[in-house]
């Protein structure tokens, strides 16, 4: 504790605590609340750069990273799947007016 703040034993970084009020198996809130806490970490890195830098984990960010992963290999899967379905039934008819 120095001046009612909590800091590392070196006194370089500032430690804060924040209790979402969602849980973190809550994605789809967690996002947004991410996405805001995103903003806000990206404007005060911008504001104050080189001078501090702000940093974060935990479960729901941890949570909604996961998610967005899943979505994204979720998506590509799909897409390569169909491209190789359409290429083989391009291959089996080799053209498309084939009776």
């Amino acid at each position: 504790m120095e001046d009612n703040y909590i800091v590392t034993k070196d006194g370089k970084n500032l430690l804060l605590f924040i209790d979402p009020k969602n849980k973190s198996n809550d994605t789809k809130n967690n996002e947004i609340f991410v996405n805001q806490l995103n903003e806000i970490k990206d404007e005060i890195n911008k504001t104050f750069s080189g001078k501090t830098e702000i940093s974060y984990f935990g479960s729901p960010v941890i949570a909604v990273a996961n998610a967005q992963q899943i979505k994204k290999d979720i998506q590509n899967t799909v897409i390569i799947s169909m491209t190789v379905l359409l290429i083989l039934l391009m291959y089996y008819f080799r053209n498309f007016f084939t009776r």
